[in-house]
């Protein structure tokens, strides 16, 4: 699923996806605008269909940070194995507030 121009929070952003079918992996990629790159973020995890329930800081993640040599946009891919069925897992993150 692509979502284009979705995060629009003044400090900082999230994005969440729910597993709502058995699925082996998820992978969820941000790449961030040149002119509004993260500074900071943090993976959660929670059981539940809310994506606004109650989120635990997931432990040891599998993440790629990558800049594109290019544009300068960064990118974080934050990979799943076996996720559960019914949890949201959350990305969430600060913007670099001297960008804005």
């Amino acid at each position: 699923i692509d979502f284009w121009n979705a995060h629009n929070g003044s400090k900082g952003d999230w994005h969440a996806f729910y597993v709502a079918h058995p699925t082996k992996q998820l992978t969820i990629q941000v790449s961030f605008p040149k002119e509004k790159p993260y500074t900071s973020y943090e993976l959660k995890s929670a059981d539940g269909r809310d994506c606004d329930a109650k989120a635990q800081v997931y432990e040891n993640p599998k993440v790629v940070e990558s800049v594109d040599e290019k544009t300068g946009i960064k990118t974080i891919a934050w990979t799943i194995d076996s996720p559960k069925l019914h949890w949201i897992y959350r990305l969430e993150w600060k913007w670099d507030s001297t960008k804005l």
